[in-house]
């Protein structure tokens, strides 16, 4: 079993600027890499440096950022950019899928970052050559200075490494996740999840994914009750973040925490 990297691991990789790997530096994985992008560039280099050693190309899937986002990611010789206009996570996620050119995929989002732990685990296993579909892995949440390791938060464990032809993204968007087809497994190594700045950032991310999901079920034609609606409002959610609320109190970011349940 992998143990979870201590902050000041996690920070080396993920915070630092590292040298760009030259094209002959690739380890022949038969990885690819697919991010999905839009006015990422505070969180793009560190996104591609964490695992461009590991991957046989960085697909970079951009929906026409306005900031500098694509002048970083090309930067980095393994990237491969494209653009597409954005119509739902779920669908451009499953785009860049389709763009990957190797048959092992490890998708990441823009704020996330591979550990160092985890890519060797990725190269050891892929070295292997796995007869699964696929592989979940941990995702570690920073916020409001800590890695949060409560609240429901940790371990996360979601299907991040699959194979390109036997796993695709569903769910409802903003809130997607990857099943596969076939047999999976576990990596016993972690994903580091930036996920906001500040509380702020929290409350304003909230308010856009709650606005998504709310005009996603008006076009299914499914309509909002506080007493009735997914098995019952009030007894799926309040309970949960009182819950919390009471048991983690005492600081602000678990306070945070439950309320984003």
């Amino acid at each position: 079993m992998i143990n979870v990297m201590n902050s000041d691991q996690s920070n080396d990789f993920s915070r630092h600027r590292e040298v760009v790997c030259a094209d002959d530096c690739s380890m022949g994985s038969g990885l690819s890499v697919a991010i999905i992008t839009f006015n990422e560039e505070n969180n793009i280099h560190d996104c591609i440096a964490s695992c461009h050693e590991i991957a046989d190309e960085v697909i970079v899937l951009d929906s026409f950022s306005k900031d500098e986002t694509l002048t970083i990611a090309r930067k980095f010789a393994k990237v491969k950019v494209h653009q597409h206009p954005f119509n739902g996570h779920i669908e451009q996620k499953n785009r860049a899928i389709g763009l990957c050119n190797n048959p092992w995929v490890l998708s990441l989002d823009a704020d996330e970052r591979s550990t160092p732990k985890l890519n060797q685990l990725i190269q050891k296993t892929l070295e292997n050559k796995p007869d699964v579909a696929g592989f979940k892995v941990r995702r570690l949440t920073y916020h409001m200075g800590q890695y949060i390791r409560h609240s429901g938060w940790y371990p996360q464990y979601r299907y991040r490494l699959f194979h390109k032809d036997k796993a695709e993204w569903i769910g409802e968007n903003p809130h997607d996740y990857i099943t596969i087809s076939g047999e999976g497994k576990k990596l016993a190594a972690d994903i580091i999840h930036y996920s906001f700045l500040d509380l702020s950032q929290q409350i304003e991310t909230i308010n856009k994914f709650s606005s998504i999901v709310s005009y996603t079920r008006y076009q299914k034609g499914q309509h909002f009750s506080i007493f009735v609606n997914r098995g019952g409002f009030h007894w799926r959610v309040i309970p949960p973040c009182l819950t919390r609320f009471i048991l983690w109190a005492d600081r602000i970011h678990r306070v945070a925490c439950a309320m984003s349940r």
